[in-house]
């Protein structure tokens, strides 16, 4: 089949005393470029698939246990029969490490039973809350884009990223068309001024290179359609055949898949990858651009798919198979021993000294106004 031989990289001389023109040279560089982008770029998808499904097979169920008995523990500082014991400061304390806690959890967990406690330890209900910090960031949101891109977008369209999307992409299109029409102002005051015969030269020769790009790829593609055309093919295993290579063909040709095209003519016509080393430079060079192209687009697609880029939240657990398996391992340790520390904790404030102890050594970040018994128990 064709997709076995395509699998075979495309190289342009073997020979240790080949030697090879500036151009033979940099299109072997793109092929590999392309065969390591190809690569990472499928170990990344690959990744993206299944690290969500193995982190909630075998760090779910923990996480959903150090929930409940997050909320446990909240529940029982909420209703604490000593808490009115407690010294004035301990107890706004223990207050903000209830209202704390339970906006974390109903935010991030939807644990919504928790809004009723929280907002008894609140100035504002939970949902006021929310509209506040939601509003501030639609705020930030907004100059954020007008500073960064002069795009002015409304708060409204950051109520979801499909509105912001489509806010987004009809300011982009308006700035692309004023841009247009001030070039094709600007072209045409050049119009208007006369051309030294240096810039006409240039023009065309720009102008032919564009045309021989397209023609190459184009080519190519009738090459393949000439020979493998399933219609007059009376042979129906052959025919079948042929029409899977079509498909191919004109996926790739449709795609602008010039790589994949070229991959496809030297695997189904019989010496074609040794015509590459006699293509003259000047034409060899029409390769490279297009296959420059295909590796700055699969350099794009690479950005995009990566953990570490493209806001993931499985971002802290890409990296070489080792060290992957360290991290769930590390994951689900710390884990077992946040549940293992919040049962202890919940079967352990039943005195006044025991309780004191508990909120005076739990930790507040009053830079960010936020505290956490993950922070305290090592937790998520």
């Amino acid at each position: 089949m064709p997709t076995q031989s395509q699998s075979q990289l495309i190289k342009i001389g073997s020979g240790k005393d080949k030697t090879l023109s500036k151009e033979q040279k940099r299109f072997n560089n793109y092929i590999q470029k392309l065969k390591k982008l190809r690569e990472e770029t499928e170990k990344l998808q690959a990744f993206n698939r299944e690290i969500p499904v193995r982190l909630q097979r075998e760090l779910g169920p923990l996480e959903s246990e150090e929930v409940r008995l997050r909320k446990d523990l909240i529940l029982l500082l909420d209703r604490h029969p000593l808490a009115p014991k407690l010294p004035k400061k301990t107890r706004e304390k223990l207050s903000h490490i209830i209202r704390e806690e339970a906006a974390t959890l109903i935010r991030e967990f939807d644990v919504e039973e928790l809004k009723d406690v929280h907002d008894r330890h609140a100035d504002v209900t939970f949902e006021e809350e929310q509209e506040r910090m939601e509003k501030s960031a639609k705020e930030m949101a907004s100059n954020m884009f007008k500073n960064m891109f002069g795009l002015d977008l409304s708060e409204e369209a950051f109520e979801s990223p499909e509105k912001a999307a489509e806010e987004m992409m009809k300011q982009l299109e308006e700035q692309k068309r004023r841009m247009e029409e001030q070039q094709q102002q600007a072209q045409q005051r050049r119009q208007t001024r006369k051309k030294t015969p240096a810039q006409l030269a240039r023009e065309q020769r720009q102008a032919e290179e564009e045309k021989r790009i397209g023609q190459t790829t184009k080519a190519i593609y009738l090459e393949l359609v000439k020979k493998f055309h399933p219609d007059q093919e009376r042979d129906e295993e052959k025919r079948a055949w042929k029409t899977e290579v079509m498909q191919q063909v004109t996926a790739a040709y449709k795609e602008n898949n010039f790589l994949e095209l070229l991959q496809l003519q030297i695997s189904l016509l019989e010496g074609k990858d040794q015509s590459l080393e006699n293509l003259p430079d000047d034409h060899l060079k029409y390769y490279n651009k297009l296959l420059k192209e295909q590796v700055d687009e699969l350099q794009e697609e690479l950005y995009e798919v990566h953990p570490h880029y493209n806001g993931s939240p499985y971002g802290h657990f890409y990296g070489p198979p080792h060290l992957l398996e360290m991290k769930i391992r590390q994951a689900v340790s710390q884990t077992k021993t946040t549940i293992g520390q919040l049962k202890h904790t919940l079967t352990s404030l039943d005195t006044l000294p025991e309780l004191k102890d508990f909120i005076k050594n739990f930790d507040l970040d009053e830079d960010n106004d936020t505290d956490s018994l993950a922070a305290l128990f090592g937790g998520f």
